[in-house]
């Protein structure tokens, strides 16, 4: 559990950084540009707009993947409550009908006046299956544990990827979608003609 809430707060500085270092790029862009030359304010607009569909789609993702991990961590606690409350139920009922035997055997002994022995031996093989059933409810229990915890990582990884090649799409689209060229070709010609 101590993993999951570090990948939660892990993902949330990364979105608080990325926007942060893109908002300062993009104004130290401007300030440069700017005292520049003004006719490379088109160069800036279409920079900044392409910085801020970036930030909002990964900050989109990261926010969706922030939600699948709390729920899957929900998830994991809600199955572990209910496997324990069936183990811990289990454990009761095993006793009780130990006890119940155990409380008949004897008086059956006594009534037919068996040897305490044989009471005592059928007490040790009882024991010895509630200790069995107890361990097989326990392996139980970590199996499923261990099976949910493969899957929140797995979920994890595969947002991960997500937002990857959602950013990367993006930044094609906005570099490709201007009218008169990408951001980096207008710089280049800009600089050129200069010369």
């Amino acid at each position: 559990m101590v993993w999951q809430v570090a990948v939660v707060v892990v993902l949330v500085v990364v979105v608080v950084v990325v926007v942060v270092v893109l908002v300062v790029v993009v104004v130290v862009v401007v300030v440069v540009v700017v005292m520049v030359d003004v006719v490379m304010v088109e160069v800036v607009v279409e920079a900044t707009a392409a910085a801020a569909v970036v930030v909002v789609v990964a900050a989109a993702a990261a926010v969706v993947v922030v939600v699948v991990e709390v729920m899957m961590v929900v998830v994991v606690v809600i199955v572990v409550v209910v496997i324990v409350g069936v183990a811990a139920a289990t454990a009761v009922v095993v006793v009780v009908v130990v006890v119940v035997v155990v409380v008949g055997l004897v008086v059956v002994a006594e009534a037919a006046a068996v040897e305490i022995v044989v009471v005592e031996v059928v007490v040790v093989v009882v024991v010895v299956v509630v200790v069995a059933v107890v361990i097989v409810v326990v392996v139980v229990v970590v199996v499923v544990v261990v099976v949910v915890v493969v899957v929140v990582a797995l979920v994890v990884v595969a947002a991960a990827v997500v937002i990857t090649v959602v950013v990367v799409v993006v930044v094609v689209i906005c570099s490709r979608s201007s009218s008169s060229g990408s951001t980096v070709e207008i710089a280049l010609l800009y600089t050129y003609q200069r010369k």
